[in-house]
């Protein structure tokens, strides 16, 4: 199973005694200077059972943030049908010409 997400930060979900780290880093450029979409983590059916009965996460899910797979995709693809970039994701050049006066040449 995967989770996909569009999230700019990893979020850590306590499950029993046990801790699941959906990943971050959509919205984000890497050190390659690439930016992905969204990102995959690879979760077992139990575990996505359990995080479904975490409210937080059954809310991300709900509004678009998190999708859920039992395929590996490619997570660009994948959100390009999910919510955009969370309040937290970096600014792009669009968003940045949008809130400023400074207009690219």
């Amino acid at each position: 199973m995967y989770v996909y997400s569009t999230v700019t930060a990893s979020i850590a979900y306590t499950v029993g005694d046990k801790t699941i780290i959906i990943k971050g880093g959509a919205n984000v450029t890497d050190k390659h200077m690439w930016t992905p979409k969204g990102v995959a983590t690879q979760v077992t059916k139990e575990e996505l059972e359990e995080l479904r009965k975490i409210p937080s996460f059954s809310s991300r899910e709900k509004e678009g943030y998190f999708s859920t797979s039992q395929f590996e995709k490619n997570p660009d693809k994948v959100a390009n049908d999910m919510a955009g970039a969370d309040k937290s994701a970096q600014a792009d050049v669009e968003k940045l010409e949008e809130t400023s006066k400074a207009k690219r040449k």
